[in-house]
């Protein structure tokens, strides 16, 4: 099920841009100053940055230098807090590849160091000499394509390019936690949003990406041995094929606000109802795996049914189709040697950028080094300090709950249960790799070796399956800079998330709360927000497990909290959505109101504000921003900041915020979540 994480986004504030921001208005003005005529305009508008106050803008008032600092390069659409620690986070994790490729230590068979340093050492040898073994796979798997004439063929061809070359994506099946039943996992298929790299709905949208698509599809054709006239009539067939697709698919379903309400279960027999040409059955035998289960959750069902019509007997070219062409997409980078027209969609490995190799490695031994990671630099001290900030923010909730008196004693006594229940994963979470999977796993050469990490990576489907959830295997690796809480009440935080601003071994307690223990408190806050609130102290979905005047005043309550975030714009135009963010909204500004039960002096309360404006800096292109508006269920950054900071009544008495400050907000406006 979809899980709830601490993401990235901000508001575009430009160098030049003095920013005010109140319950109506988040403005930035920006101008790009080229010519003498301006230098006054820009001199003018620098002046009034720099002198810029806490009481009208606080984010802009911390981060105006940083901001500035700031410059994006071709490739990135913003910059800021989350880019600088994931860059140091890649540093980290190619010095310790490095490191472990060049040790002379003789590593145990079977462990993650000798795992990661036979596929170091086979990829470098692969750069200098390439072997015919990914040609030789592919042509016997273009005739075994091409010799498909009916439906069992192909769901048997999808079987081989799942089980025997590790690509598993014509539709999105995943195995996750029964949301509904937290103790076992559960079959999902959810909507398919990405086609060989290009989004579904820009697809439908977009003449550009049509053509785009149309030539790769017709390349990829011609390389598998089809005339360019037939190739052209195949990538066409297959075009209009996603087109039907994309008018079955509700895009809408992206950008809901409560994202379990779009997941409905079907018994196979309701599915077989509705497809055409094919059975579930059918699809699990074509997998070469037999479920345990007599259903499914499916997101977008009418897509799914546009989708599977590829497997009638008069629409297998279609399925031929995407067959040949996952191949390749997958794979082009072993291919490029012997066809040329991969130039265009792939470059070679490159043993003379270290950021590549990492990067190459990270794609097929991503739970390799996942551990490693955390084995490297997931400290005793950095530990010891993380759980005892988690334990303060518990009883920092825990005296939210049982002061707040709209709730009543049963409500009060259900949310403090899911509170004592929530499973906390901290670092890399319980190791789970064993020895027999990394020998397993390597291979003759860095090809072979490939594609048996990636059979192994997507075998989690096999693996999962039937089984009991174990809540304490991360969900994440553990490089990534993130922290999230899933529905079934486990909240997960990386060692990723471990560094300067979030969080720094050496620094006041108060800065780590508005870095790191902001984050927590958030996370923690999701098991009570507006879309997890549905969720019971198991972790099941149950949206009646509290008393109905307590969920009478909570709806009260959320409608108050979208009113107060709808009201925010960014560039004075465009108004946040205030009900798709009601959930990162509600954590937010529950985290703030738990910081504020643990910190009560004036200088630690300082110093707890401007570390929290500071982990959300950023740096935004302004089309970037408008896109997140309409798709990401957070609230751009410096609203997070702003916004939280102008219901929170310790912030007016710290900065004497007046009526005429950018920042007030009149007392029967703020929102409060406890």
């Amino acid at each position: 099920m979809k899980k709830r994480g601490t993401k990235k986004t901000a508001i575009s504030l430009t160098l030049i841009g003095a920013v005010m921001l109140g319950l109506f208005g988040c403005g930035v003005v920006e101008e790009k100053i080229v010519t003498t005529e301006q230098q006054s305009t820009q001199a003018d508008v620098q002046k009034a940055e720099d002198e810029m106050r806490p009481q009208d803008d606080f984010y802009g008032y911390v981060n105006r230098d940083s901001i500035r600092s700031y410059a994006l390069n071709y490739k990135d659409s913003s910059a800021g807090a989350f880019d600088d620690v994931q860059n140091t986070v890649n540093q980290e994790i190619i010095s310790m590849v490095k490191d472990i490729a060049n040790s002379d230590e003789a590593y145990e068979e079977g462990s993650n160091e000798w795992t990661v340093k036979q596929t170091y050492n086979q990829l470098i040898g692969y750069m200098e000499q390439n072997t015919d073994a990914a040609k030789k796979d592919y042509m016997e798997f273009v005739d075994k394509v091409n010799a498909i004439s009916t439906k069992e063929e192909a769901l048997d061809a999808l079987g081989d390019l799942k089980n025997e070359y590790g690509i598993f994506n014509f539709i999105s099946i995943d195995v996750d936690t029964d949301y509904r039943k937290s103790d076992q996992n559960a079959l999902y298929i959810f909507q398919k949003n990405y086609v060989f790299g290009e989004i579904l709905e820009d697809f439908y949208e977009e003449n550009s990406v049509r053509k785009s698509l149309y030539a790769f599809v017709i390349d990829m054709l011609v390389m598998s041995g089809k005339s360019v006239e037939e190739a052209r009539e195949l990538a066409e067939e297959y075009l209009y094929y996603l087109v039907d697709v994309a008018c079955e698919t509700d895009f809408s379903l992206l950008k809901a606000a409560d994202p379990y309400s779009t997941v409905q279960y079907y018994s196979n027999q309701e599915l077989n109802n509705m497809l055409s040409g094919i059975t579930m059955e059918e699809i699990m035998k074509g997998l070469q795996k037999e479920s345990p289960y007599d259903g499914w959750y499916v997101q977008d069902v009418n897509q799914l049914c546009a989708m599977l019509k590829a497997f009638d007997e008069e629409n297998l070219d279609v399925i031929k189709t995407y067959l040949l062409c996952a191949y390749v997409y997958e794979y082009k980078q072993f291919l490029l040697e012997d066809y040329d027209v991969l130039n265009a969609y792939t470059t070679p490995f490159n043993a003379d950028m270290e950021a590549e190799v990492e990067e190459c490695l990270i794609q097929i031994l991503d739970p390799q080094i996942s551990e490693l990671y955390a084995d490297y630099y997931f400290t005793e001290e950095m530990e010891q300090q993380l759980v005892a900030m988690q334990l303060d923010i518990v009883c920092g909730y825990e005296q939210l709950i049982h002061d707040a008196d709209w709730l009543s004693e049963k409500g009060k006594d259900e949310l403090l249960n899911k509170l004592h229940n929530i499973t906390f994963v901290y670092g890399g979470g319980k190791k789970c790799l064993t020895k027999q999977d990394n020998l397993a796993i390597i291979g003759d050469d860095f090809y072979e070796t490939y594609v048996n990490a990636k059979v192994f990576k997507y075998n989690k489907f096999e693996r999962m399956i039937g089984k009991t959830p174990d809540r304490e295997i991360a969900d994440m690796s553990s490089y990534i800079v993130n922290a999230q809480f899933e529905s079934s009440n486990i909240f997960t935080i990386t060692v990723g998330m471990m560094h300067a601003p979030f969080f720094d071994v050496n620094a006041s307690y108060e800065k780590n709360l508005g870095g790191l223990g902001m984050v927590i408190g958030h996370e923690i806050g999701h098991a009570f927000d507006s879309n997890c609130i549905k969720f019971d102290a198991d972790g099941n979905y149950n949206e009646n497990w509290l008393p109905e005047s307590d969920l009478e005043q909570l709806s009260e309550r959320l409608k108050q909290m979208e009113d107060y975030y709808s009201g925010y714009t960014v560039m004075d135009i465009y108004h946040v959505d205030g009900t798709l963010t009601a959930g990162e909204n509600y954590a937010d500004i529950g985290a703030m109101e738990c910081l504020m039960a643990i910190v009560s002096d004036t200088d630690g309360r300082k110093r707890l504000f401007e570390n929290y404006a500071r982990i959300w800096c950023e740096y935004i292109e302004d089309s970037t921003l408008m896109e997140k508006l309409v798709y990401d269920e957070h609230s751009p950054s410096e609203i997070r900041v702003n916004a939280v900071l102008a219901s929170t009544p310790a912030f007016y008495e710290i900065y004497d915020v007046k009526p005429d400050d950018g920042m007030y907000v009149a007392p029967e406006q703020r929102v409060s979540r406890w």
